[in-house]
């Protein structure tokens, strides 16, 4: 009995890590406004998701409309991640566990005041 639990048990976790391993997801995360002389532009932070194996790419950085090729406050952690049923916990994430919803990742709990976060498929 405690090899078949412990066998199904295997099974799930790594069909459930073979749903996300090597996928990107991103989210727009925020924006905000920055006045100039001329008018203003428009900055939006972003959080892209690579999952691995065992492990998952976090990068947070910016964007403006004024220099879209330019990236901003640019951040790279490595953090490890568990997958179980549908949802994704990832060490020391900002935003809390991710629910698994086919091409999609939203944020359990509403983040600030805005709604929860969703992360798409890349």
């Amino acid at each position: 009995m405690k090899i078949a639990v412990f066998t199904l048990f295997a099974v799930c976790s790594i069909s459930c890590n073979n749903k996300i391993e090597n996928t990107i997801y991103v989210a727009r995360v925020g924006s905000s406004c920055a006045k100039t002389n001329t008018g203003g532009f428009m900055i939006y932070d972003s959080c892209r998701l690579n999952f691995k194996k065992d492990s998952v790419k976090v990068h947070y950085y910016q964007i403006d409309t004024d220099n879209p090729n330019e990236i901003r406050e640019n951040r790279i952690e490595n953090q490890k991640y568990t997958f179980e049923e549908d949802l994704v916990k990832i060490n020391n994430f900002r935003f809390g566990k991710l629910f698994y919803k086919e091409d999609f990742l939203f944020t359990i709990y509403r983040v600030e005041d805005n709604d929860t976060l969703k992360f798409y498929k890349k």
